[in-house]
């Protein structure tokens, strides 16, 4: 009778590396989809970008969010008509940008944050926390100011030695989203922002 064991052993490098080829994989027959089907990428694209704005409590609906895309005419806050063409315009851009750079980082911040917060695309100068609105009890303090840049730059390393050691990529984003919380970098988080172009 046959052994049932394969011929080799089963490593951390060679799942890896099997978890990689899917990868890549998934990534090739995403681009060749979108490549043969534009109107399915930018109906993707809408869809990202209303998920992620209404995560971050846009009011606008998905038909909002494609009207404002579109140029159209919309009556809403005007902050939440600012975010999604900030959104819109980051996520044209994304595949320019170095998912590893602090620099690329602040960058991402100034355009999704322009027009609605001072000190966009810089790193924070104060203090700030998360306190209970009912009782006044603070709850979290994010890192001092003074330690968010030097933290950033140890994350997005950390981030890139992972990716390049094959890291499960779902376990890395989620330390990645509560590191980015913890560090609480940027004076208005954009937490969707801040995960989807660390990882992208």
């Amino acid at each position: 009778m046959m052994s049932k064991q394969p011929p080799f052993s089963i490593t951390n490098k060679i799942v890896g590396q099997v978890a990689e080829i899917a990868e890549l994989t998934g990534k090739v027959s995403v681009v060749s989809g979108f490549s043969k089907n534009p109107t399915l990428r930018r109906k993707n694209r809408i869809r990202t970008i209303y998920g992620s704005l209404s995560i971050e409590n846009n009011t606008l609906t998905a038909e909002q969010v494609t009207a404002v895309i579109n140029g159209k005419t919309v009556l809403a806050p005007p902050k939440d008509i600012e975010e999604v063409k900030n959104a819109y315009e980051i996520y044209e851009h994304l595949e320019q940008l170095d998912p590893f750079s602090v620099d690329d980082l602040l960058k991402a911040h100034g355009v999704m944050m322009r027009g609605l917060t001072e000190n966009c695309g810089e790193f924070r100068e104060r203090p700030v926390g998360v306190a209970n609105s009912r009782t006044g009890e603070i709850i979290h303090f994010g890192t001092l100011p003074q330690y968010v840049p030097a933290l950033t730059e140890q994350l997005l390393q950390w981030t890139y030695c992972q990716t390049m050691a094959y890291a499960d990529a779902f376990k890395m984003e989620q330390f990645i989203c509560l590191a980015v919380c913890r560090i609480n970098d940027l004076s208005e988080t954009a937490g969707v922002l801040s995960c989807n172009s660390v990882l992208q």
